[in-house]
């Protein structure tokens, strides 16, 4: 049972709230927890000092105060200009092709040596005595051999060679040839008598009168 004398005093009721209130608060307090969110979000990206983050913002481009003119150099004049000449190459006309010298034969050999040496004989021979060494004509026949141009003037050269020997055309001494087609060899040594130039084909044992015989140039 209760007691009718224990009158307790509570407390008056709250005062109604409006019924708009609640739901006010719920939107506040979910925008507040988003912006939060977003905060934490964006500071994940940014570097961060021992106590707090540090916005950066830029400084604001700086004013031109002063304008510089710059002077360019003028431009470099123009190369000259060259007019290029062609000339044409001359074509080389087609040339004859060189002949062949030809080659002299023997009797034209003994022929310019009998010539060559004419002057000596006639002007320092005339008069005196020589040792004829040798009086061939081509056809001749001697020794064993049958003459001609080409032996002959091998064997005149081989006397040039060893006893200093010139040569004559017996044609152009009539006065000491009875004969006119003989290439004569001498030994270009002269003597006064016929004598001395016996003696000199003996002592260059040279056959008289087969191979050395003395002559007196008229």
């Amino acid at each position: 049972m209760w007691n009718a004398e224990n009158v307790f005093d509570y407390p008056a009721d709250p005062p109604p709230r409006p019924p708009w209130l609640t739901p006010v608060a719920i939107i506040g307090v979910a925008l507040a927890v988003i912006a939060l969110v977003v905060s934490a979000v964006a500071l994940v990206g940014r570097p961060a000092t021992s106590s707090s983050v540090t916005s950066t913002v830029a400084a604001p481009p700086s004013l031109i105060t002063q304008v510089s003119t710059v002077t360019m150099p003028p431009p470099p004049p123009a190369p000259p200009q060259t007019n290029t000449v062609v000339v044409p190459v001359p074509v080389p006309s087609p040339q004859r092709p060189p002949q062949p010298v030809p080659v002299a034969t023997s009797c034209q050999l003994l022929r310019n040596q009998a010539n060559t040496d004419y002057s000596v004989t006639r002007l320092q021979v005339t008069g005196y005595w020589v040792p004829q060494l040798s009086s061939k004509q081509p056809g001749l026949v001697a020794d064993g051999i049958t003459w001609d141009c080409d032996s002959i003037w091998s064997e005149h050269v081989q006397l040039r060679s060893a006893y200093n020997a010139n040569l004559m055309w017996s044609g152009d001494f009539p006065h000491t040839y009875g004969h006119d087609d003989y290439w004569v060899s001498y030994a270009a040594y002269t003597f006064d008598t016929a004598e001395g130039a016996r003696q000199w084909c003996v002592d260059h044992g040279r056959d008289v009168p087969e191979h050395c015989y003395p002559t007196q140039i008229r």
